[in-house]
């Protein structure tokens, strides 16, 4: 597989995993400020995850599906956050740690993929300073 589209999938992956993660707490969320907060993340990720989508289509690639396992104790420690006294700090927490995660994840695949076109490597440090500034917010909940 190239470069770019190991890149554009990890890219891919992880722009669904924090729209999944913040699609549990919204719905959950009676903190007016987090959930526009939580709104407004879930639409840059979906521009993120349309752009990675756009540039695999041009290089005659698909999205790879996700690891089901890898994520499912995730999203139900998220659900299970979402609920009882100081969920708001809870959500913040473990958002905010999802967040370190992709940061982590999106840069080792950088590293890994240096054979990646310029506009796959723009889209990954999109991704990355994304989650820096959802950490920044998530600091306020806290």
């Amino acid at each position: 597989m190239n470069a770019d589209v190991t890149l554009l999938n990890e890219i891919y992956q992880n722009s669904h995993t924090a729209i999944k993660a913040m699609s549990v707490i919204l719905p959950k969320t009676q903190n007016t400020p987090l959930f526009d907060c939580l709104f407004s993340q879930i639409c840059e990720y979906r521009s993120i995850a349309n752009s990675a989508r756009t540039l695999l289509e041009e290089l005659n690639a698909v999205p790879m599906n996700e690891s089901f396992l890898d994520k499912s104790v995730f999203y139900f420690c998220l659900g299970y956050a979402s609920f009882g006294k100081n969920s708001c700090k809870r959500a913040a927490k473990l958002l905010s740690f999802g967040s370190r995660e992709g940061i982590f994840d999106i840069t080792e695949f950088v590293n890994c993929c240096d054979g990646a076109c310029e506009k796959s490597r723009k889209l990954a440090y999109r991704l990355i300073k994304t989650e820096e500034k959802n950490i920044c917010k998530m600091n306020e909940f806290l």
